[in-house]
């Protein structure tokens, strides 16, 4: 074999060797690993759009159940969602924590973790009392001198109608009442129903607008009080609560109510704040306000006294 053939055949060598590493030696290689790809795309996309599939199934399958079992119990649900929310929000402050104390154990970070942790419990604490409908104070324990917590809400009075609705819905303003008659007159007979069905005979309901501001006066004469009207002036209200004379104030849209609103303010504590007993709310019952706040919200009041 001469150099000219032994150099053809080196040649013929080389680009088959060429050859067997892109296919069939005009560039297929390339297509090969974009099959490939698209290949493993597919998979991928086939698995995701079963995973969605396996997902909404199982979606549709805890609606089914948990739907008719929500409306069977809805107590026991809002107080689970209270209790799950609670949980999460400690684990997430337990985090919190945790991260502020890796920060180069910096103390007054840690410290401020801990008091936005607490804040936020006592909030979480207070939202689940809510969500679950509170009880107010039962019967045996009311007496003259002590405003007692009724709830309008309470399960015990919230089905009951009133005015063109439920009393949930519309009975602030004799459930306010109520509580004003047991602290003045120490009688039990007049509960937020009782009240509610007062107002009714005797045309202080309105059809689907809750309550005529007259219950507060000519109401409360009937039930052998002085319902005096005060607008809303600060010094005016402060004085008749260190008095004494509990006080109803109707409240406008703000931190009390979307609409309007009576609540009983029964005292200012040592501190010269509102004690306040929302009928819609064991939250805001359950904390003192400061009186401008809630004057300053307040389109009229109304102090009272027994006419005894």
């Amino acid at each position: 074999m001469d150099r000219d053939e032994e150099f053809a055949q080196r040649q013929a060598e080389r680009t088959a060797r060429r050859s067997a590493r892109t296919g069939d030696g005009r560039g297929t290689g390339g297509s090969g690993i974009l099959s490939a790809i698209g290949e493993f795309l597919a998979t991928v996309a086939g698995l995701i759009w079963r995973g969605l599939c396996a997902l909404g199934r199982g979606i549709a399958a805890f609606v089914r159940v948990a739907v008719p079992f929500c409306r069977r119990y809805p107590k026991q649900t809002l107080a689970g969602a209270g209790v799950v929310a609670l949980i999460v929000a400690v684990i997430s402050i337990r985090g919190n924590i945790a991260a502020a104390r890796s920060d180069a154990y910096n103390a007054s970070a840690l410290a401020g973790a801990q008091q936005d942790a607490q804040a936020l419990v006592a909030e979480l604490s207070d939202l689940t009392t809510d969500l679950v409908e509170p009880t107010s104070t039962p019967k045996d324990q009311w007496k003259k001198g002590e405003m007692p917590y009724l709830y309008q809400i309470d399960p015990q009075y919230s089905h009951e109608t009133y005015s063109g609705g439920r009393l949930r819905h519309q009975g602030c303003g004799p459930t306010a009442l109520s509580m004003i008659y047991v602290e003045l007159t120490g009688q039990t007979d007049k509960d937020p129903v009782a009240m509610a069905e007062f107002s009714t005979a005797n045309g202080f309901s309105t059809d689907q607008d809750g309550t005529s501001w007259a219950l507060m006066t000519d109401g409360a004469a009937m039930l052998g009080l002085n319902g005096t009207q005060l607008g809303a002036n600060e010094s005016t209200i402060r004085a008749e609560l260190e008095a004494g004379h509990p006080v109803i104030f109707l409240m406008n849209p703000g931190q009390f109510t979307s609409s309007g609103h009576f609540i009983a303010v029964e005292k200012l504590d040592e501190d010269g704040k509102a004690v306040v007993h929302d009928s819609n709310s064991w939250v805001r019952s359950h904390k003192t306000w400061d009186l401008s706040t809630i004057c300053s919200e307040a389109a009229t009041c109304w102090s009272f006294t027994s006419a005894e």
